[in-house]
């Protein structure tokens, strides 16, 4: 390579070079040849060598100022994009097996997509809202629900948080007069640091033997005094905005299922926003670091409550009693 020189120079001159030389991936033994010029009569100098991100350098041999350095690369590994802070569910558990659920997650996110949901066999989606808009939901073809998801804003060094909400109707079989539950929670493709679970169960029932990967941490009797009622409410607005639906004192699961599909049709391709019913007994639980494909869930055992059974415990003594004098006389 010849250097030109725009005009005549006297006393020291200095002159950048700079170039570049592919080496590879994994551990190799790059030599650094030094660059020559021509036509003097002597050279001195020093070479300087420095690591960038995950490689690490170590000399391996020096022969007449030639450098040679073996050059490592390591793995880099993967960190966390996206977090849930925390995740709020709230179920109802009716007698004849439904089970309406809704779902909120805080969610700090940098560059993923979507979050990826598996929900419980025999359930559908019935709506979804990202940062309080409707959005419209996916599924690949292994049956996962795609969520699109916003991307977090900064606030000084953090990402900001924003909200994700999903409803969603499950079938389970009905309650008798004695018998067991499982409940299971969806599982997300992202961390959760804290989540809390809130249980409404049918109130003539006595609920005990409770199990499974959460920890149950108060009982209250929510078919008083702590109920919301129902009180139905629907929201003007255009299909974009979505309609909310709070249910009325008399409305069941199957009047609610009849407003939102009737509803769903009006509002086109975007999902309405749903209450859950609050009425039961009130059961919570929480648990700390939820991981990646982790399914959250509870188990329980059940009898009908015995106030329930006094009429037919009367009808039995009263039967013994007959049998008994028709004995005796």
């Amino acid at each position: 390579m010849d250097v030109y020189l725009n005009f005549g120079v006297k006393g020291n001159y200095a002159l950048n070079v700079s170039y570049e030389r592919k080496i590879g991936d994994g551990s190799v033994v790059a030599e650094i040849p030094a660059v020559k010029v021509v036509g003097v009569e002597r050279e001195k100098g020093f070479f300087g060598l420095a690591e960038s991100t995950n490689v690490e350098l170590a000399v391996n041999k020096i022969d007449n100022a030639t450098a040679i350095v073996e050059v490592a690369k390591h793995e880099e590994l993967p960190v966390l994009i996206t977090a849930i802070d925390s995740a709020e569910y709230v179920s109802l558990q009716t007698e004849e097996g439904k089970i309406l659920t809704r779902a909120v997650y805080q969610v700090r996110n940098n560059v993923k997509q979507f979050v990826h949901l598996i929900l419980p066999k025999d359930t559908k989606l019935w709506s979804a809202f990202v940062a309080g808009k409707p959005v419209k939901p996916a599924k690949d073809k292994n049956g996962t629900i795609l969520i699109p998801l916003e991307k977090s804003s900064f606030s000084g060094e953090n990402l900001t948080q924003f909200p994700v909400e999903i409803v969603y109707l499950s079938k389970a079989h009905g309650m008798g007069w004695v018998g067991g539950l499982k409940l299971i929670l969806p599982k997300t493709d992202i961390p959760t640091s804290s989540l809390n679970w809130s249980l409404y169960l049918p109130q003539d029932f006595i609920y005990f033997n409770f199990g499974g990967n959460v920890k149950q941490t108060t009982m209250t009797d929510a078919a008083r005094g702590l109920t919301d009622g129902y009180r139905r409410r629907k929201m003007g607005g255009n299909a974009s905005e979505g309609r909310q639906i709070i249910p009325s004192q008399a409305a069941s699961l199957e009047e609610l299922k009849e407003d939102v599909v009737r509803f769903s049709q009006a509002a086109g391709a975007l999902p309405i926003k749903i209450d859950i019913p609050k009425e039961g007994k009130r059961y919570t639980f929480s648990k700390l670091l939820v991981t990646e494909n982790e399914s959250p869930w509870v188990s329980l055992n059940f009898v009908k409550a015995f106030k329930q059974l006094q009429g037919l415990l009367k009808l039995f003594i009263f039967i013994v009693i007959i049998v008994g004098d028709n004995k005796s006389s």
